[in-house]
């Protein structure tokens, strides 16, 4: 249930209700600009890396002859952190060091796994809310959920989330934490620097990125189911390739399911 109640995560510390459907058209200026991003560990791809990222601004697709998921050659092989590091394009070095860390922290297989229809894994300076693109099939991760220090907090654009307000007129919240199950502790800490949050461990960011981390690439899977993986071309545009059978969506799936138990 946590992949259909949980909206795109947008660093807010509120109780305000996250839009759970925001379209990819509302963050089309959320990613960052292609001067400024950049291949992090320089992997040798990472040109074809930013274009993609890039392409739909100009509302265009990926063209899978150039770059394809993560795992559309590995379907039946384990996504490693090294596969990961392999598709970061940011334009601060310490967000794909913060992402990094925080997974080995997480040390979550089925999470890696998840990684695989993505094309890019994006983290910019001024990315809020984070959002997965189908023109794309890359996640734009909003710096929030990875700073460690003040340093880190002051590479970050501070602007609200255009969503803030959204569920207010229906009076509705989504209160929730995340707790030590041994004592009932606190886990989480805000994503907001302030006094009393000067600085955060890797260990105390982990379980707010996990939770974005999970909603975005359910999009992700979304999308582009794993069982698809094989079947795409090496050639053509990413979002023509994966709209080839729109009933094969997980959303879809869940809809028909739905309507036959209605049914009886």
């Amino acid at each position: 249930m946590l992949l259909l109640l949980s909206g795109c995560g947008g660093g807010s510390d509120s109780n305000t209700v996250n839009n759970a459907n925001a379209s990819a058209g509302n963050n089309a200026a959320n990613s960052g600009s292609a001067t400024v991003l950049r291949a992090y560990n320089n992997q040798p791809d990472g040109q074809k890396q930013i274009d993609c990222a890039n392409a739909y601004k100009t509302n265009e697709s990926c063209d899978l002859s150039e770059i394809r998921p993560l795992g559309a050659d590995k379907y039946f092989y384990n996504v490693t952190l090294n596969d990961i590091r392999d598709r970061i394009v940011t334009t601060h070095d310490w967000m794909g060091d913060s992402l990094i860390a925080a997974l080995q922290q997480i040390d979550n297989q089925d999470l890696l796994n998840l990684f695989k229809p993505v094309n890019a894994i994006v983290i910019s300076y001024d990315t809020r809310p984070a959002f997965y693109h189908p023109l794309t099939g890359s996640i734009y991760l909003d710096p929030r959920y990875l700073w460690r220090d003040l340093s880190e907090w002051n590479t970050i654009e501070k602007k609200d989330d255009y969503r803030q307000d959204f569920g207010r007129p229906l009076q509705f919240a989504t209160p929730m934490r995340y707790i030590n199950p041994s004592d009932n502790s606190r886990l989480e800490v805000s994503n907001t620097l302030s006094t009393s949050n000067p600085f955060r461990t890797t260990e105390e960011l982990a379980p707010r990125l996990f939770a974005l981390l999970v909603h975005e690439l359910a999009h992700a899977n979304d999308f582009l189911p794993p069982d698809r993986l094989m079947t795409l071309l090496y050639f053509g545009d990413f979002d023509e390739a994966i709209s080839l059978f729109p009933e094969l969506y997980i959303n879809q799936q869940l809809k028909s399911v739905t309507h036959s138990i209605q049914k009886h």
